[in-house]
């Protein structure tokens, strides 16, 4: 039978000070003063992590004062950054997003606007 990954989520009663070594997913609600390394990262809009980040891919909707480096980065349009990005593989920041610091990428990808659905009656002339 596979292994099941669980991931490790952390409250919004949650504050740590520390750091945070996981091979498994992270979701964040809470406040955290912490530098963090996992292989999966996900900040609600709630979330603040005041620390470095080192993540293989990561959604971050909440507030990061410090660095992220991850291969896959989206940040959200709620999300708010202080600090340095680096993005190995794919970086995409939602309009309205706000980044300050530095930020370097291979590839950086604007996501797509939601386009409205298109009536499908039949044209007839």
């Amino acid at each position: 039978m596979a292994e099941r990954h669980i991931p490790t989520v952390l409250g919004t009663g949650l504050r740590l000070v520390g750091s945070i070594e996981s091979e498994g997913s992270i979701e964040v609600h809470g406040k955290l003063e912490i530098n963090l390394q996992c292989d999966r990262l996900d900040m609600s809009p709630a979330a603040e992590i005041i620390g470095n980040i080192v993540v293989k891919h990561a959604l971050i909707r909440g507030r990061i004062i410090g660095n992220i480096s991850a291969d896959t980065l989206r940040v959200a349009e709620s999300a708010r950054i202080e600090g340095d990005i680096v993005a190995k593989d794919v970086l995409e920041i939602a309009e309205g997003a706000r980044c300050v610091g530095r930020v370097k990428s291979k590839r950086v990808k604007r996501p797509e606007p939601e386009m409205p659905q298109a009536s499908r009656q039949p044209v007839t002339g």
